[in-house]
């Protein structure tokens, strides 16, 4: 049943927005809450975004302990450096995710601003299309790495013999939970009613005739502004 006051059709409880079909609050194929989804997806991506905080903070610890030991003691430590890096491409890539979920993302929008609010929409559609296109070869491609790596024991040419399939791990999490977060955001993007541009209002005559009126008072005002300060060096 169709709502002229919401603009919507009301189906079995659910509101599904008139020109697209689409549910507004729940998929159509699968009663599935987008709302739970999107919580779930944010509860995942905090876990991993503060488990980056700690590895953050367990860098700082670490390179600073070398720093001491090194001009100290006068010893340096291997593993320092090695786990260091390590830590460093799991930083990036399990901050990620969270960082794409708030919108902090670098973005250039010299083209999404110069555009009406349903081109940016398409825009943003397929812009986020190709992200998960890129995100699942990504995905592919290092969980493939990450397989092979623990399959044929392959670990680093240090005296630590890191298991290399550990570091390798945090690729495939890291795009997979973007993978989602994308997914989810497209998701968002189709189902919510897009903007419209505001209609121009057509002046009439009364209108026009105020607006010329105030423009000239406006004129006039400046007009007299402009005589008293002339006025006033006169005098001086």
């Amino acid at each position: 049943m169709y709502n002229k006051e919401l603009g919507v059709f009301n189906t079995f409880g659910k509101k599904c927005w008139s020109w697209h079909g689409f549910c507004y609050r729940y998929l159509s194929w699968g009663g599935i809450h987008v709302e739970k989804i999107d919580n779930l997806v944010k509860k995942m991506n905090i876990a991993l975004w503060s488990f980056a905080g700690i590895l953050l903070l367990m860098i700082s610890l670490s390179i600073g302990y070398d720093v001491v030991t090194r001009y100290v003691f006068s010893y340096s430590n291997e593993w320092v450096g090695e786990y260091s890096g390590y830590m460093l491409v799991c930083l990036a890539f399990l901050s990620a995710p969270y960082t794409l979920y708030i919108g902090g993302m670098t973005k250039v929008d010299i083209i999404t601003s110069a555009v009406n609010p349903r081109a940016k929409r398409i825009l943003l559609i397929v812009t986020l299309t190709l992200t998960l296109v890129y995100l699942g070869i990504l995905f592919k491609e290092s969980s493939s790495l990450m397989m092979k790596s623990f399959t044929r024991g392959w670990r680093s040419a240090t005296t630590i013999r890191t298991p290399l399939w550990i570091p390798q791990l945090a690729v495939p999490a890291g795009a997979v939970l973007m993978f989602l977060t994308t997914l989810l955001n497209l998701a968002k993007t189709i189902l919510t009613k897009p903007e419209r541009d505001a209609p121009k209002k057509k002046l009439t005559d009364e209108d026009l005739a105020k607006q010329l009126l105030e423009e000239a008072k406006e004129e006039a005002g400046g007009a007299n502004e402009d005589a008293g300060v002339s006025t006033g060096k006169g005098g001086h």
